[in-house]
């Protein structure tokens, strides 16, 4: 992803208030995307370590209810994630809401797209790039492959939080709460029309789209730009080493 500005950014900090079962794998994986893991094994130890954190995970094993999840401090600067078998903690109050059964990767991915959305208030003005899609908030301008588009003022807010996340998947909810945050997120109809819209104007087939893709269940990201794309086929081919995704 491209930006005018300089991108650099202090590490992540997070706090894990998870069973000790799913405690180091999770930190591990959190460590591996540059961010600074900080393990709580209890309530108390929640509450104190959480402050000025970017990013909280509990699961109802230390925090039954997600009461003192919710307690931590504020939706607009740090991500707030519960891990239940159930929904136990009212939506409003937090970022997401995961199955134990989901892999590190998969919450580290989640966790981070939440990040770089916290951080769109500061972003906001700048040029945003993926592959082949250019916006510029500044002017409301749109570019695919270098051709001006149409774009309506909910549908550029959807692709530069899409881009923003730097091709993680986005949640439905959490996608209502950017483009519409004086509304209630609700089933994401008007979202997924939206969707359907910008599809007719950059994908050559909008019935199987290559570049905005669904995550099926959980929201919406951008397809990895081409180059990067191809980078990885040439190194699998020669070595066997996947490479991280570029994002500049």
């Amino acid at each position: 992803m491209k930006r005018a500005a300089d991108d650099s950014r202090p590490a992540s900090t997070v706090v894990l208030a998870i069973n000790s079962e799913r405690a180091i794998p999770f930190a591990q994986a959190f460590a591996e995307h540059g961010c600074a893991p900080m393990l709580a094994f209890s309530q108390n130890q929640l509450a104190s370590f959480a402050v000025g954190a970017d990013i909280v995970v509990a699961d109802s094993d230390i925090d039954p209810s997600g009461e003192t999840l919710r307690a931590v401090g504020d939706t607009s600067v740090t991500v707030r994630m519960f891990v239940a078998e159930h929904e136990r903690a009212e939506a409003d109050d937090l970022h997401a809401q995961l199955s134990p059964d989901l892999s590190p990767t998969h919450v580290v991915a989640q966790a981070l797209a939440l990040v770089a959305l916290r951080g769109m208030s500061r972003d906001r003005r700048e040029s945003l790039q993926w592959g082949p899609l250019e916006l510029d908030p500044a002017r409301r301008e749109s570019r695919w492959r270098g051709e001006r588009i149409n774009l309506t003022v909910r549908q550029f807010d959807i692709l530069a939080a899409l881009v923003r996340a730097g091709g993680a998947v986005v949640t439905k909810t959490e996608l209502q709460r950017e483009v519409w945050p004086e509304c209630s997120p609700d089933d994401g109809d008007r979202l997924i029309a939206h969707i359907r819209r910008i599809r007719t104007r950059i994908e050559e087939d909008p019935s199987r789209p290559q570049f905005l893709l669904t995550a099926r269940g959980i929201g919406f990201r951008l397809a990895e730009p081409e180059q990067d794309a191809r980078r990885k086929l040439m190194l699998i081919a020669s070595n066997g080493t996947v490479p991280p995704t570029s994002t500049t």
